[in-house]
Order: C-alpha cells, then structure tokens, then sequence
C-alpha cells in the first residue's frame, strides 16, 4: 500500500492513516467523541491530521510551507537564511525516504544541496566500485 521509494504517494486515502475509532476521535488524542462527531473530536484535530496527510502523500506546497514555519529559510548546514532554500530528503526517495513526515526534510541552501547530492552520488560511485573490485577479487581467487 504504502511506497517507501515513491516520493508522492496519490493513492493514499486519509481513511487509510487514521481509521475510525469507535467512540473515540480517530487522530490518536484520546477524547471521546460527543453529539454529532464522528470522526475527529475538533478543528485542531481535524487540521493537524489533514497537515501530516497531505505531508506523508507528497503535497510539495505543504511540506514547503510546514517546512519554513519550522526553519524559517535558514540552512541546516551552513545556518545561512536564502530565499532560494530548497526542501530536501534527508534519507533519499531513491534508499526509501520517499514516504515520510516532515522528520525527513531539512531545509538546505541551494549551494549545500548541490554539495549533498555531489557527495552522495561520489559515494555511491565508490561503493559500486568497491563492489566491483571484491567481485573480480572473487573470481580470481
């Protein structure tokens, strides 16, 4: 149902994250639902729920928007504020990062992010040549 290694996830249902509860509001507070709720047991339920959905379904406008309230545009590598900031997968889509609440984003400047991606693409170079090597150092031996 749920794809780690899919950045948006279009197919998830809000019904799906937070099932009913007989009685009891269905985001995980605890209250007990009383005369016409069915669902959820107020506004402030019924908007954080909707926040983390439309995060964890890949909504790039709200995670934007979460994301500033929580960082403001400042880097969290090198701490400087740029408008141009950018949201990134803290673990990438591409190694399951894909499906996450906002614990998986950071705020980075566009400069950090390029080096970010640089790293890990020499990284990922390095261990398939790594691999590479320890698979011809088998078939020699």
């Amino acid at each position: 149902m749920i794809d780690n290694f899919n950045r948006y996830q279009k197919h998830l249902k809000l019904m799906d994250l937070y099932p009913s509860i007989d009685g009891y509001c269905a985001c995980g507070c605890g209250r007990i639902l009383t005369k016409k709720q069915t669902r959820w047991a107020s506004r402030e339920c019924n908007d954080k729920v909707y926040e983390e959905f439309v995060i964890l379904k890949g909504n790039t406008s709200a995670i934007r928007k979460t994301l500033f309230k929580r960082d403001g545009g400042f880097c969290h590598n090198c701490g400087v504020y740029d408008e141009n900031w950018q949201a990134d997968h803290i673990s990438p889509v591409k190694y399951g990062g894909g499906y996450c609440d906002l614990s998986n984003f950071q705020t980075l400047c566009p400069d950090c992010h390029r080096e970010k991606t640089r790293n890990q693409i020499v990284s990922q170079r390095n261990a398939i040549s790594s691999q590479a090597a320890v698979n011809e150092l088998t078939l020699w031996t």
